[in-house]
């Protein structure tokens, strides 16, 4: 039959082979004949069978699809770095994200974040306000996290300002990539943030040690106990004479002829040798001062790296004032200061008169066979000016009555640097101070008694300073001294009770 009759399953299909789309021989999506399938028209299926046949993954896809389309993937933070132009408004971008929270956290922790901010501004101001009563050490911790705090706000408060910039007016091109330009807004807030810091703390430092007001010295009448008056109110009448207290790697020292009437006291800070013998030749000199003794080891880097920070030395002063009351000083106050040091101590001196402000603070300088130097470029004999440069500014001090300055030296030889007859040749000369021969028995001091000092030789190498030349121009004084073994080094310091201390002796009476 040529006829055709309706597919009774509503396919389309008849019964020729043909349907009602146009046939069977049509191609599928991949190209290939459908042969054998029938085209399907679709059918809108109900609800609950929607429900059914779709399952949850099939569901999170469709929800997926139904949002709409990312424009742009999110570019890494540093794949701008090799942009020539940008603009404020990706400027603004680059802080914003540097600044915020992702944003699936931002708004479940924003009461956090809050809090935090808020925790940290209070924290900030209330450690400012502290290091007003705070000193030494804990001045300084404080002071670190202080400056911590006020950093993190600054840097904070820089990143969210230029992103609202950047939304008033992100049309501006500027040059250079926008990481770039954040950076330079991070470190400008972090130069300000440390600025404010060091004004704080300067502005407050008076208020970090803070002084009793002397007492006045009663006036005696003639029906007063003039003796039992005085003596209560000395500020040295708990002192221990004799003692000593631990200050880092150094010891401050009380000698037995200490005296201090108002509170205000003289301090000599000795450093490299031994602490006792130290301590005995300062008692044997009869000196009137509070005594530091630093020892940190050989070599006269080992002196100098500590110094070599502005504020080390005076923080080391308060420090000293300090550590005087707990010798039983009552409001205690510095006064003069003298430094000495034997053989690789002279690195701590000459970083110290280095520096203007130190050299002020400095009323005497006393060295035992240091004063070294460096030889000048491509020289083996000429000292370099630079490294005398300091000794030559407190020399002429000395020469014209200001400061005190007393140096000895051996006839030791080195290598590879000037030795200390001919860094003193260069000091003389430079300060056009001559230098005369005298006769060793006359000109050379008296051996000292101290048994410490005596023990301070090695077996076999005790030999006593023989002084062979001086110099002298007003408080400047050199002796020169014949030997070239360890022990003519250390007679240097065995001998500093009757070489270098009693000129300081006469000078702080």
């Amino acid at each position: 039959m040529t006829g055709s009759s309706d597919d009774p399953t509503g396919n389309g299909r008849s019964t020729n082979g043909e349907s009602g789309t146009g046939g069977w021989d049509e191609l599928d999506g991949d190209g290939e004949e459908t042969q054998g399938r029938p085209a399907q028209l679709p059918v809108e299926a109900s609800p609950d069978r929607a429900a059914k046949v779709v399952g949850p993954a099939t569901k999170a896809f469709a929800d997926r699809a139904s949002e709409p389309p990312d424009p742009s993937p999110r570019e890494s933070l540093f794949a701008g770095v090799r942009q020539t132009r940008t603009t404020l408004l990706e400027v603004g971008q680059v802080a914003r994200r540097l600044s915020l929270l992702p944003p699936a956290l931002a708004d479940a922790r924003r009461t956090v974040r809050q809090a935090l901010v808020s925790f940290v501004v209070g924290l900030t101001f209330v450690l400012l306000a502290t290091m007003a009563f705070a000193g030494g050490t804990w001045r300084l911790v404080l002071g670190v996290f202080a400056g911590t705090g006020v950093a993190t706000l600054a840097v904070f408060g820089a990143l969210r300002g230029v992103s609202k910039l950047a939304a008033r007016d992100g049309a501006r091109k500027l040059p250079g990539p926008a990481l770039a330009w954040v950076g330079a807004v991070v470190l400008a807030a972090m130069a300000i943030t440390a600025a404010f810091t060091w004004s704080v703390s300067e502005v407050t430092k008076p208020l970090a040690r803070p002084r009793a007001r002397p007492r006045p010295t009663p006036v005696a009448s003639a029906s007063a106990a003039p003796v039992a008056s005085v003596s209560a109110d000395r500020a040295d009448i708990k002192m221990k004479r004799g003692g000593r207290v631990s200050m880092g790697r150094g010891v401050l020292y009380a000698p037995p002829d200490f005296a201090s009437e108002d509170g205000r006291f003289d301090v000599l800070i000795h450093y490299h040798g031994n602490t006792e013998l130290i301590e005995q030749s300062v008692a044997a000199a009869h000196l009137n001062a509070l005594v530091l003794i630093i020892n940190l080891g050989d070599g006269s880097g080992s002196y100098s790296k500590p110094l070599r920070n502005p504020g080390a030395f005076d923080l080391m002063l308060d420090r000293i004032e300090e550590r005087a009351a707990d010798l039983g000083l009552r409001s205690p106050r510095l006064r003069r200061v003298a430094l000495s040091s034997w053989s690789a101590g002279y690195g701590a001196l000459y970083f110290i008169l280095n520096s203007r402000s130190r050299l002020d603070r400095v009323d005497a300088v006393l060295m035992m066979d240091s004063l070294h130097g460096s030889f000048a470029t491509g020289s083996k004999t000429k000292v370099h000016p630079i490294s005398l440069a300091p000794f030559v500014r407190f020399g002429r001090r000395a020469i014209a009555g200001e400061t005190l300055m007393v140096l000895t030296h051996s006839s030791i030889q080195t290598q590879g640097y000037p030795n200390t007859t001919q860094t003193a040749n260069a000091l003389l000369a430079t300060l056009s101070v001559p230098r005369e021969k005298v006769d060793p028995d006359e000109a050379s001091p008296q051996p000292v008694e101290l048994l410490v000092a005596r023990n301070a030789f090695p077996t076999g190498e005790r030999r006593w300073l023989r002084v062979t030349s001086e110099a002298r121009s007003g408080n400047l004084y050199v002796y020169g001294c014949e030997g070239n073994g360890k022990g003519d080094h250390i007679a240097h310091l065995a001998q500093m009770s009757a070489t270098v201390l009693p000129p300081l002796v006469e000078r702080w009476k």
